[in-house]
């Protein structure tokens, strides 16, 4: 098995600070609120009915909950933390969709109305303020297309194909599966099997 590139564990190992950073802040704000509020960091999925029929095995990197007065929730929140070079930060206007559909999965798996995207500047320390372009409720269509993709993956897994259907994708780059998906060995056979179809 491949190891996972230096430069992208050094980027996942930053991103991590980070996400311990913002856990720790909010798990202290919730300690310290006079109002009914938790947080809880790294929900998840695993043990929630869509994570068992699909074997989604994430966890969403938080959750804020709001009680009523009688300790029924309220509200619940998910926050997706993700970490930017000052000049990907200068170009964002809002969430990116790649990053919008990890989080739809965790908002679906978790039943979780709005999920905050929180873009945190490596260079400033800025944050993206908690409102209507960073905080975006949960999106049926995109769902539904993803549970489609889903299906269409397990399908392919189960009958023995290509698990990406011979497209290397971003996040290929440190799956610990790419060894037995092969995205591009396996692009390669089906049109070699193509060819020799039309011969």
């Amino acid at each position: 098995v491949p190891q996972v590139p230096v430069d992208m564990a050094q980027r996942f190992e930053h991103g991590s600070a980070i996400h311990e950073m913002v856990q720790r802040h909010l798990r202290y704000q919730a300690n310290m609120s006079k109002f009914r509020f938790k947080f809880d960091a790294e929900v998840s999925t695993a043990d929630t009915p869509l994570g068992k029929r699909y074997g989604i095995t994430s966890s969403c990197d938080g959750v804020c909950t709001w009680f009523n007065d009688d300790g029924t929730p309220l509200l619940r929140i998910g926050l997706e933390i993700k970490s930017e070079a000052p000049d990907s930060w200068a170009k964002l206007k809002a969430p990116r969709p790649k990053h919008v559909e990890q989080a739809t999965v965790y908002q679906a798996c978790l039943d979780l109305p709005l999920m905050y995207y929180m873009y945190y500047n490596k260079g400033t320390q800025q944050e993206t303020p908690m409102n209507g372009t960073w905080m975006l409720p949960f999106n049926k269509e995109i769902w539904a297309s993803l549970e489609d993709k889903i299906d269409r993956v397990l399908e392919t897994h189960y009958s023995g194909g290509p698990l990406l259907e011979g497209k290397k994708a971003y996040h290929c780059s440190w799956c610990p599966y790419q060894h037995d998906c092969q995205p591009e060995t396996q692009a390669r056979k089906s049109l070699e099997a193509e060819l020799k179809e039309e011969d």
